[in-house]
């Protein structure tokens, strides 16, 4: 961290070309994501440019350049705000490109992902489109999806047999809701079991946490809020949040300078 500041405060870059190397990271981070699942469906690596920490694999959701999938899907999400924000303020095309290449990845990620992306991206264009009076990239981004729709469902299902897997997998709860009209699946319902959702047993841990990892007999969840209850307390919580409060609101007044 201190070795990126330092550059910055060499390089004097402002805060916009700052957010464009950011962008640019994430743009790699999509590509590996798309070499990960390409590479394992051809038999050639499947463990392609993986942690040395991971020990599992999965034909139909990949990693990235991170060491989980929700982690991967989320970096995603917010390299698709990026691109979008500096399509608006430049409107460079180059940035709806990088959008398009983003927005296709996060189909191979984690569903949390997906649905965030689902829910957010495109409010968050409409917001950009209104702010700024152009619509066009709506229109453009409705074709996109249809487009994409049809060549997965007329081609790459009969042709990539594991595109079928993938979906099946991405879209499960869907799936499953309109077979049985639970929304639910084994994922889900594991996730909101006491395997994952618990909260301190005591008043102490509940407040400062306990910092323990699997070596000292933690059971790990997926849910980040319990992993931050339990290693760093309500306390923790509250300067976690209070951090990301401050950066949001330092971007924005940014942004509108």
């Amino acid at each position: 961290m201190f070795i990126i500041y330092f550059y910055i405060k060499i390089r004097k870059l402002s805060f916009i070309n700052i957010l464009k190397i950011l962008l640019f990271v994430i743009l790699v981070h999509s590509i590996v994501i798309y070499l990960q699942y390409i590479l394992y469906y051809l038999g050639i690596d499947k463990t392609f440019l993986y942690h040395p920490s991971l020990t599992w694999t999965s034909p139909f959701r990949k990693v990235g350049l991170t060491t989980g999938f929700p982690v991967a899907g989320l970096i995603v999400v917010f390299g698709s705000m990026l691109s979008l924000f500096l399509y608006y303020l430049s409107r460079n095309r180059i940035y709806i490109f990088i959008f398009f290449i983003m927005s296709l990845s996060i189909f191979i990620t984690a569903r949390s992902a997906m649905f965030i992306y689902i829910l957010l991206i495109p409010t968050y264009m409409f917001i950009l489109s209104y702010s700024y009076r152009r619509y066009s990239l709506i229109v453009w981004y409705l074709l996109f999806i249809l487009s994409s729709v049809l060549i997965v469902y007329f081609y790459l299902i009969e042709t990539i047999p594991m595109m079928q897997g993938t979906i099946d997998k991405m879209f499960a709860n869907i799936i499953n809701y309109m077979e049985t009209g639970s929304f639910h699946d084994y994922s889900t319902a594991h996730l909101v079991s006491s395997d994952h959702l618990y909260f301190p047993d005591t008043a102490k841990t509940f407040l400062i946490g306990n910092s323990l990892g699997k070596e000292s007999g933690f059971q790990p969840s997926d849910i980040g809020y319990v992993r931050i209850t339990m290693g760093i307390g309500v306390f923790g919580i509250i300067l976690y949040l209070i951090a990301y409060l401050v950066m949001y609101s330092l971007s924005i007044k940014r942004a509108n300078r």
